[in-house]
């Protein structure tokens, strides 16, 4: 059984129910005549999309939700950075278990769950994404996301935003994050 507090910042379920899982797991499935491995299924049993296959890395992924979890490593044994990815497009350097590394090095996110995660495609070394500013944003922390510099987002979004310093930045503005 997977439950949402191992990939997204959830609490659902509760404590108790969730102390429950392992039982309420095992009663499920003699009910249903099978064991508790399935680890060698044949057949998706899943209703949730997902996504299987990627593309070779670099490639780039949507985050469809605000607060997918990052981790420390490529699997939900590894813990959680504390970290959220926020809505936007990131790029993946390295998959391993339907994981992928981001190339902030901020860590790992689960890819598999289609609903959190859309695959785009593959990227050339000079894409650029875009960050749209939301209340609390700072340039510093908008660089660390992305892997870059203050000065080099600042540079590729001077002629568009020609108030725009390392010290000030608006909500709603739709910054271009250049990738080196």
């Amino acid at each position: 059984m997977t439950v949402h507090r191992d990939y997204a910042n959830k609490s659902c379920p509760g404590d108790y129910l969730y102390s429950k899982m392992s039982d309420i797991a095992s009663q499920v499935n003699a009910l249903l005549g099978t064991s508790d491995d399935t680890s060698s299924s044949d057949e998706d049993t899943t209703s949730t999309a997902t996504n299987t296959s990627y593309p070779a890395t670099p490639f780039t992924v949507q985050v469809l939700v605000s607060d997918l979890n990052i981790r420390t490593g490529a699997g939900t044994s590894y813990s959680k950075t504390g970290k959220y990815t926020g809505k936007g497009t990131f790029t993946i350097t390295e998959v391993s278990n339907s994981w992928g590394k981001l190339k902030s090095g901020a860590g790992w996110i689960y890819l598999e769950n289609a609903s959190y995660v859309k695959i785009l495609g593959t990227t050339s070394t000079s894409t650029t994404v875009t960050h749209t500013v939301v209340k609390g944003d700072t340039l510093s922390a908008i660089a660390s996301k992305y892997g870059t510099t203050v000065a080099k987002i600042v540079a590729a979004n001077k002629s568009k935003y020609s108030k725009l310093t390392a010290n000030y930045i608006l909500v709603g503005w739709v910054l271009t994050i250049p990738q080196s």
